[in-house]
Formats: structure tokens, C-alpha cells, sequence
């Protein structure tokens, strides 16, 4: 992902500004002496593994970079005259991309350097109840249950429709576990109202949209609160869904296995 985003407009600039926050932190720990442990995303991961090498290679906090430390002459110099500032330059396309005026700055790191002595990786897998924008996390998405299913019906508008029948049939079921009364009849219904409105909207078969809209009127009715709040849980269990992610087989062990084996 964060190579996508690098290549084609740049990381955000809000991104930027809480990565070298996060390098601040992090240096100042390993300046101490401390070692910390940083809960992030694979996203900000490469923005923060120089820093992974030790405090040698962390800049301290606050400190001013080379290129902005004022000249000091040497004892043989003679005073020049002094010259006009430089104009300004336009930014070329060789330019650094990503680079945030005052952020602290990578430091050069030797070739083949690696950080796995100075650091210990687990990879966390993320739960799609917390995948969910809903949950506070800034880069999730909404319901991705729901999501993975369009994911898999690959752009097949005759698939998103089988997927549409099982998603309004799970909902009824969600209800009907709740003690409503609601069966087959509504679930066609709702499909029935959900192909509707993409036929109108000129759509190749119904999204999560057509989906809610076609939910809220067959089975909430139009209610706020009662039945309305039984339809928003079971839509809420149904699109969101509890799916736990893991990692690809080609990922390296990671965490307290491995430490507990060696």
C-alpha cells in the first residue's frame, strides 16, 4: 500500500507528520537506553525501521541536521565578501518525494544493513471488527465482510447478485435469532427492492448501497429505534462480520514461538 501511494500522489501529509513523531519518540527511547516497542501498521513500518538499528544511528531530539548547522571557518580562511542569497528554485522531479519541511530525517544506513539483531517482529493479524472505520481505526474501511465478498465475486455482476441473496438471507436469519419474525419472504423482498434501485441507477448489479437502502426498507420499516435497532445489529454482525486475517504462508514465524524454540 505504501508503495501505491508513493508512486502515484505521495504519502498524505498528515501521515508524515505523525511518522516523524513516531521517529521522535522512538529516538529519544533508544537514546535513554530504552528499548520500545512500537504497535504500527505495515503501512508506517518503513518510514520507522532506520531507527530499529540503535540509538548510534538515531538523531537525539531537537537536534539540528548538518545541512542546517551554520559554517564554521577554518583558521587559515580569509573573509570573503559577502554573496546574494541564492533565488529560490523551482522543485524538479528529481526531488525527494515525501519530504516534510522540518520532519526529522532517515539516517544513511550502510548497504545490506539489516535491523532484525536490533529488533523483534510479530506480526499481528487484524480482526474485521477492527478492520471497521466504526472501530476508531483511521485507515479501515466499512463493513468489511461485506467487502470481502465483492472482492471475490471479482467484478461478475451475476456473482454480486449471488452474493446479495446470501448476505439478505444472513440477515434474516440474524434477526429471526433475535426473536423478530422474519423469514424467506423478506429476504427476496429485500433482494427484489435492492435490484430495483440498481436497475434505476443504471448499476450492473446492486452494492453495499442498494443493499442498505432496500434492508432499512423492507425490514426496519422506516423505524428509529425497536425494530430498527434489531435490523442495525444484525447488519452490523452480518456486513462487518468476525473473520480473523493471518499471514501469508510465505511470511517468516514471528512473536513468542520462535523465542520460547531457540
Amino acid at each position: 500500500l505504501r508503495y501505491e501511494a508513493e508512486a502515484r500522489r505521495g504519502v498524505d501529509g498528515t501521515d508524515l507528520v505523525r511518522e516523524a513523531c513516531m521517529r521522535e519518540h522512538i529516538a529519544e527511547a533508544l537514546a535513554n537506553g530504552r528499548r520500545p516497542a512500537v504497535v504500527v501498521g505495515a503501512f508506517h513500518t518503513p518510514a520507522l525501521l532506520p531507527y530499529a538499528e540503535g540509538a548510534a544511528t538515531a538523531p537525539a531530539p531537537g537536534a539540528p541536521h548538518a545541512a542546517d548547522a551554520p559554517d564554521v571557518p577554518d583558521a587559515g580562511d580569509t573573509p570573503r565578501a559577502a554573496k546574494a542569497p541564492d533565488a529560490p528554485r523551482a522543485a524538479k522531479a528529481t526531488d525527494a518525494p515525501n519530504t516534510l519541511a522540518g520532519a526529522p530525517k532517515a539516517p544513511a544506513r550502510e548497504p545490506g544493513a539489516g535491523v532484525a539483531a536490533a529488533c523483534t517482529v510479530s506480526l499481528i493479524p487484524y480482526t474485521y471488527p477492527l478492520l471497521d472505520s466504526r472501530s476508531g481505526y483511521p485507515a479501515g474501511i466499512r463493513d468489511p465482510e461485506w467487502q470481502h465478498t465483492v472482492l471475490d465475486a471479482a467484478g461478475d455482476p451475476s456473482a454480486l447478485h449471488e452474493a446479495l441473496v446470501r448476505t439478505a438471507v444472513r440477515v434474516c436469519v440474524a434477526l429471526r435469532e433475535q426473536g423478530h419474525p422474519y423469514g424467506p419472504a423478506d429476504g427476496r423482498e429485500v433482494v427484489r427492492v435492492a435490484g430495483d434501485l440498481a436497475r434505476l441507477r443504471d448499476l450492473p448489479a446492486p452494492g453495499r448501497g442498494e443493499l442498505l437502502e432496500a434492508v432499512q426498507t423492507v425490514l426496519g420499516r422506516g423505524e428509529t429505534y425497536g425494530t430498527g435497532r434489531a435490523v442495525a445489529h444484525a447488519l452490523e454482525r452480518v456486513l462487518v462480520g468476525t473473520r480473523t486475517g493471518r499471514p501469508t504462508p510465505a511470511a517468516p514465524r514471528s512473536g513468542l514461538g520462535p523465542a520460547v524454540e531457540a
